[in-house]
């Protein structure tokens, strides 16, 4: 209790340290109150409870310290509504008759809002709850109970990496100020209601609304502070980011609005003004002449039986009509865990392009494989066609990269994840191996993470290298016209890989015709066999150094020179001062 005090009255700054202090203190608490007697009423078959913990204070702590970004409390339900769809459906492979017919064999999740009331509602035809299970899930902090959590602690299980459903479940209140569940399980003849303003209590009794049949329907009661989420495209835009791909469909009620015509009714008709005689004055000298000029058109015109004039015809008006329609967020396959050779060209492309919304033109090369060791992991990694606009920034921290632990996004957004170079790079990464601590948020300096990201690494510098032997040689030069300096960068800063690094790099060289390129490996190969070192000249441009003295003596013994124009270039030879045992000789400087 005194840690919940100390943590619980310092200020919340996002950054890591003080998240993973706040975290260990709620943990702690948990150890400390999971002794606490375990409260009469829970034989009770309906009423009011109480906790099994001291939630009234320790969720406090979860909710506003252990969560980072509130958006991830509809990643955490949707997510918890597909794990009961899959219970369902495993139970049913040995019993058939469990799915029923009709909406109960539906097994999709159905996520809509009622901006007047200011709900969300996430309705499943899974598994559904007994009174037991919602005791037992959603009436303490931990799946398991905090005594079975001190048992799993015993056996060495490490208390910051949690991840189980009383958590993910209680982030519902990141949003909500109340929260109603509704269940109906295949193993209890009636549907129960579960309901809970995050206090230290919670109420469960038998629901007497509209009959599920099956599953469990989630309401929550939105803050004063959370109304954008009563919004339909919101909620549908935070359902495609985070649940994508998760296996169970996945549809959101969006509000839809369209123009149709109304009757206009005779009482709204506008009155018409009463005819002027005046106006219809009769010119005596005339008239012959209209009757004769009548009479004459008489057989030139075509008469229509029946047809209602336009005084007849109903009168409307346009009016907007507001309609509801389920929208399916997460048509797009999860095409990571199938095996490369059971992916076409055409999905590859269109999964780039699902993936990164803004590129209109194919990738130039992509690369994909499954990791094994002490973390497996799938993963599909894309080269872009050419540099996006933010490439040359060199930031750290990039949203290119997408994190997934079993087909759910747990982030998008990293840094030191890849190293800046690469800032480029597109791609997913899925394992189920990842440790999650109790907001499913990634400990990015977990050790599991930093073995994926060496070997992905590796990955992408085999596929860069893939490009530079196709024999169509401008994929290369494209590539190294829009990731050159990058591939620079990495030489400087990335001492592991430098050596894969620089059979990457291209020069222009007084061996070739004006714009070819050469690598250092074909240079090598063209070397005089006296010549002892590689030579170069560096200057502001190849057309100021064609010009330069120094280089008169190489062209008279035919010594071939690279070209070294970029100011990176410079930067770069500070590590690189050698290549395949020939040093580097500047041929510019006296």
């Amino acid at each position: 209790r005194i840690s919940l005090l100390v943590f619980a009255n310092v200020s919340h700054s996002g950054a890591y340290t003080m998240r993973r202090l706040l975290l260990f203190a709620c943990l702690f608490s948990l150890v400390f109150l999971a002794y606490a007697e375990e409260p009469a009423s829970r034989d009770a078959p309906q009423g009011e409870f109480r906790f099994s913990a001291d939630v009234d204070r320790l969720m406090k702590l979860i909710i506003n310290s252990l969560y980072s970004n509130r958006d991830i409390f509809l990643r955490e339900l949707i997510s918890n509504a597909a794990d009961a769809s899959n219970k369902i459906r495993f139970r049913a492979l040995k019993e058939p008759d469990i799915l029923g017919k009709g909406e109960l064999a539906d097994l999709g999740i159905r996520v809509e809002c009622n901006e007047d009331a200011q709900t969300i509602t996430i309705t499943d035809k899974g598994v559904g709850m007994t009174r037991e299970e919602l005791v037992q899930n959603l009436g303490t902090v931990a799946h398991s109970g905090t005594r079975a959590f001190l048992e799993n602690m015993q056996q060495g299980a490490d208390m910051g990496l949690i991840g189980q459903f009383g958590v993910g479940f209680y982030s519902a209140f990141l949003v909500a100020d109340r929260v109603r569940v509704v269940t109906k399980s295949t193993d209890d003849e009636t549907q129960w209601a579960w309901e809970s303003d995050g206090s230290a209590t919670y109420s469960i009794e038998a629901d007497q609304g509209p009959a599920l049949g099956r599953g469990t329907q989630i309401t929550l009661y939105l803050k004063e502070d959370a109304k954008e989420f009563s919004r339909s495209d919101k909620l549908k835009e935070l359902a495609a980011k985070y649940s994508e791909f998760t296996d169970t469909p996945l549809y959101v009620r969006m509000r839809k609005t369209e123009m149709v015509d109304e009757p206009i009714d005779d009482d709204e008709a506008p009155e018409v003004p009463a005819e002027d005689d005046d106006a219809f004055e009769t010119v005596e000298d005339n008239e012959n002449e209209d009757k004769d000029a009548d009479s004459e058109n008489e057989n030139d015109i075509e008469v229509t039986e029946d047809q209602p004039s336009e005084a007849d015809k109903p009168r409307t008006r346009k009016v907007e009509h507001v309609y509801f329609e389920d929208e399916r967020v997460n048509e797009h396959k999860a095409i990571w865990l199938r095996s490369p050779g059971e992916v076409s060209h055409e999905d590859y492309v269109a999964f780039y392009k699902a993936i990164a919304a803004k590129e209109t033109e194919d990738p130039l090369a992509h690369v994909h494989f499954k990791g094994e060791g002490e973390v497996d992991f799938r993963a599909i990694l894309y080269t872009p066609g050419t540099a996006p606009a933010s490439a040359f920034e060199f930031v750290q921290k990039t949203k290119n990269m997408r994190l997934y632990v079993q087909r759910v996004l747990i982030a998008d957004e990293f840094e030191d994840f890849l190293p800046r170079y690469l800032n480029f790079i597109r791609g997913v990464v899925d394992s189920d191996d990842l440790p999650l601590n109790v907001s499913r948020e990634l400990l990015q300096e977990s050790k599991l993470l930093r073995q994926i990201a060496k070997k992905i690494v590796k990955k992408i510098l085999e596929m860069f290298n893939s490009i530079a032997k196709r024999e169509n040689k401008e994929d290369y030069a494209k590539f190294w016209k829009s990731f050159g300096k990058h591939i620079k960068v990495g030489v400087l800063e990335d001492h592991s890989n430098k050596k894969r690094l620089s059979r990457l790099l291209r020069f222009e060289t007084t061996g070739l015709k004006p714009g070819n390129l050469t690598s250092l490996a074909e240079y090598v190969a063209r070397m005089k066999d006296d010549q002892k070192a590689i030579y170069y000249a560096a200057g502001e441009s190849i057309a100021a150094l064609r010009q330069s003295p120094f280089l008169h003596p190489f062209k008279k013994r035919g010594v071939e020179v690279l070209y070294f124009t970029d100011p990176l270039d410079e930067y770069m030879l500070q590590t690189l001062r050698e290549y395949d045992g020939k040093t580097l000789v500047c041929v510019t400087k006296e």
